[in-house]
């Protein structure tokens, strides 16, 4: 018994320096969804321009579609990109923008980054800390009154982030919600357009401090130096013997980030198992993969581990 608990070992430690170099596809961020779940709730959608007259909106920053760069995240430094766009029609009197995130809902409404009003002009320049004379932030997830505030896309398939311009017969009011500001503006927009950034995960990124997160913002209650947490569903699940790996970001033969071929491969545990931490499947919690690293040292312990991972 002990010569094939070391012998399984052995095969999983060794194994890591293979299995590294092949996830590598694995780990790149896909492309969005086909499916744009918060495009119903665009701002763009809800206060349409009168006639479908058309702002050119620009950034500096990145090509429309393109991918957001790191320091215009919340990863890195949370820079404003810079905002250029078209004159608006005869009769525009100030300008809006609404930032939302189509791929990432919340309160059933897509996530609301960033909104400003009142803006004279039509440009903002790159690494903006203070809103131009006369306009005024407005209110995003945070709050009523808030700066730009960038992506911080969870790992899983890219997001697509909406700068929206709204030119505006009117001025709008102060407004401390979103509601508020729609209905300030509805009627009054006489032309807008918008660019699309795409954000991902930033792989450098430390880890967020405190308790592994699942999705929707609920904490764990897990250890991240002891537990695995994968937010998405598994994407590669090579079955070594008896004990299944599961792997996207994360390769379970050892405790961290997911090896190179170049990094140290540590002794991995004798067996792998699914510990039951809530919902309807032993392996999931809030929609979160959890997989706990044990050494198992006794014949029902290899038996449970073969049952829920095997």
């Amino acid at each position: 018994m002990k010569r094939t608990a070391i012998a399984l070992a052995a095969m999983l430690a060794a194994s890591g320096a293979f299995i590294a170099p092949a996830l590598a596809p694995a780990l790149a961020q896909s492309p969005p969804n086909a499916t744009e779940p918060g495009l119903p709730m665009l701002a763009l959608t809800t206060v349409p321009a009168k006639g479908g007259a058309k702002l050119t909106v620009t950034t500096p920053a990145f090509k429309s579609g393109g991918d957001i760069p790191f320091e215009n995240t919340q990863y890195q430094g949370n820079k404003f990109p810079g905002l250029e766009w078209t004159k608006g029609p005869a009769g525009t009197k100030s300008y809006a923008i609404i930032m939302q995130d189509t791929d990432g809902i919340r309160n059933n409404m897509p996530i609301l980054h960033w909104t400003m009003w009142n803006i004279k002009g039509t440009k903002l320049d790159a690494g903006m800390t203070t809103p131009p004379e006369g306009s005024a932030y407005g209110p995003n997830i945070r709050g009523p009154a808030q700066a730009y505030m960038g992506p911080r896309t969870p790992a899983g398939p890219k997001h697509r982030y909406h700068l929206q311009v709204f030119a505006l017969d009117t001025t709008v009011d102060a407004s401390k919600s979103y509601d508020e500001l729609l209905a300030a503006m509805k009627g009054h927009v006489l032309a807008s357009g918008e660019v699309i950034g795409l954000g991902q995960v930033d792989p450098s990124a430390p880890p967020r401090a405190g308790a592994a997160r699942a999705r929707g913002g609920r904490r764990t209650g897990l250890d991240p130096a002891r537990h695995h947490v994968l937010p998405e569903p598994v994407a590669v699940r090579p079955v070594l013997g008896r004990v299944r790996v599961d792997a996207v970001n994360r390769l379970v033969a050892g405790v961290g980030p997911a090896r190179t071929a170049a990094s140290p491969v540590r002794a991995a545990p004798t067996v792998a198992t699914c510990r039951r931490t809530g919902g309807t499947r032993p392996d999931r919690l809030a929609g979160s993969k959890i997989w706990t690293l044990i050494a198992a040292k006794s014949a029902p312990q290899r038996q449970l581990a073969s049952k829920s991972c095997g």
